[in-house]
């Protein structure tokens, strides 16, 4: 329950968009974590990963390139155009 009051309280500082860029951070590193951990098998699939160092971690990026990481991903969004509403006076 203490990482969702983390992620909460993230929200409540950062603001809306900011905070969705830290906790994509946040996940990206812990999973990629818990990936290596049960690769090397330090870790069980039954074994419990904190998630809260991880979203600080995510914090401390998305505080430096927060606007960085916010706009790689928004133009990776909108590389799909809709070829619907063009004109067809071409």
């Amino acid at each position: 329950m203490g990482d969702v009051k983390l992620a909460a309280l993230m929200g409540v500082l950062l603001g809306f968009p900011q905070v969705f860029v830290t906790l994509f951070v946040g996940i990206v590193i812990g999973g990629v974590t818990t990936i290596i951990l049960l690769a090397t098998r330090k870790r069980g699939r039954k074994n419990p990963l904190p998630m809260a160092p991880f979203l600080i971690i995510g914090l401390a990026v998305a505080a430096f390139a927060r606007k960085a990481i916010l706009g790689w991903y928004l133009a990776g969004y909108f590389l799909v155009r809709d070829t619907s509403s063009r004109s067809r006076a071409e």
